[in-house]
């Protein structure tokens, strides 16, 4: 095999190679982003039943807007404390018309032998 094929083939492999590390990557990265987004989950229902609110009651509901409004209020926080002329700021619940903000559920998944109760706003 002439030298200039054999260092194809090897810029290949290692361009394969590469490329499945990528993708393994990011696969292993949504699956650590999806048990945090579980776990997060998992604590504010802890919390809200602590409070006294069972799913699926309106009072839970409110509980878990509650604690995710908070946490959003958090984020730009620290946002604004890094770049005050950030545009994210635009995405704050609190300055949006309440109309705007879109339809707040809470309904029960699973994944894999994990079930637990997914609260997001739905626009």
């Amino acid at each position: 095999m002439p030298a200039s094929n054999l260092t194809k083939l090897c810029l290949t492999l290692i361009l394969v190679s590469m490329l499945a590390a990528c993708a393994n990557f990011v696969q292993d990265q949504r699956a650590r982003d999806r048990q945090a987004a579980i776990d997060q989950a998992m604590k504010d229902h802890e919390r809200c039943e602590q409070e006294g609110h069972s799913f699926p009651s309106t009072g839970y509901t409110r509980c878990r807007q509650s604690l995710q409004d908070q946490r959003e209020a958090r984020q730009l926080h620290a946002l604004r404390l890094i770049d005050p002329e950030d545009p994210a700021t635009a995405r704050d619940p609190h300055h949006r018309p309440t109309t705007a903000r879109g339809d707040f559920r809470c309904e029960e998944r699973e994944w894999g032998q994990t079930r637990w109760i997914d609260c997001r706003t739905y626009y």
